[in-house]
């Protein structure tokens, strides 16, 4: 047997239970944000360059500000689980 689904609601009907659905719940985002700057740093070797390079990064003598900004992506995961809220917005 092949039946088609019968609803009996307007588009707009159909759009209010979708909101009454999801109303309250939190959706997850994530935020990957790209900085780069070009060092140049002098070694005899290119594994001892990149060394270097990472030490003078983990030892704040290369810092990356607003002006490496480079590109951002932003990616929706879905909606939060329940267990996974750990504070309530008033809260802030």
């Amino acid at each position: 047997m092949d039946q088609k689904p019968t609803i009996n609601m307007t588009v707009d009907e159909l759009v209010a239970r979708f909101h009454e659905a999801y109303e309250g719940k939190k959706t997850v985002f994530r935020n990957n944000q790209i900085s780069s700057r070009t060092v140049i740093v002098w070694a005899e070797k290119s594994y001892r360059c990149r060394a270097k390079a990472e030490d003078l990064c983990n030892d704040s003598t290369i810092i990356l500000d607003a002006d490496d900004f480079d590109e951002r992506e932003c990616h929706s995961n879905g909606i939060a689980p329940k267990s996974t809220l750990t504070t309530s917005p008033s809260s802030k």
